[in-house]
């Protein structure tokens, strides 16, 4: 395609079947692709309802099979911020805000995600001023109960 895609997050759904999420200078929301056979080909892209910043993001799968998205809302890259999906990224919903900071003074940047075998999200992010910050939860962290 025409468009210069600025980031890119990819996450395995079965053992065949995969889901990337692009974010594109022509819109904030993220494109989807799917690929049924482990990469080799991808359908064209379909839009996400999910708008996010002009910042990389990261993706993961849970063991439940929903999709974990840290990143920052359109607009507001003084927000780390954690969305789910139940259906494959087409639709996502708000679970936990991270960080937030005043205006002009955030840094929240270069977010990674991985789903450990214990089933404890990882979540690895650069904050200005205080370097790396890694933070363990669990998925019922992000429905409001303990970590």
């Amino acid at each position: 395609s025409d468009t210069d895609v600025h980031h890119l997050a990819v996450t395995a759904l079965s053992p065949t079947r995969a889901l990337a999420l692009l974010r594109a200078d022509a819109t904030p929301h993220l494109q989807r692709q799917i690929s049924d056979n482990a990469g080799l080909a991808w359908q064209a892209g379909e839009t996400s309802d999910l708008a996010l910043a002009r910042a990389p993001f990261a993706l993961t799968r849970l063991q439940d099979g929903r999709l974990l998205l840290a990143g920052h809302p359109a607009g507001d890259s003084a927000t780390l911020a954690l969305w789910l999906s139940a259906d494959d990224g087409v639709h996502w919903q708000a679970a936990r805000t991270l960080s937030q900071a005043a205006e002009g003074a955030s840094d929240f940047a270069f977010p990674a995600l991985l789903t450990a075998r214990d089933g404890r999200v990882h979540l690895i992010y650069r904050e200005r001023d205080h370097g790396l910050r890694h933070l363990v939860f669990t998925p019922a962290w992000l429905r409001g109960e303990a970590a």
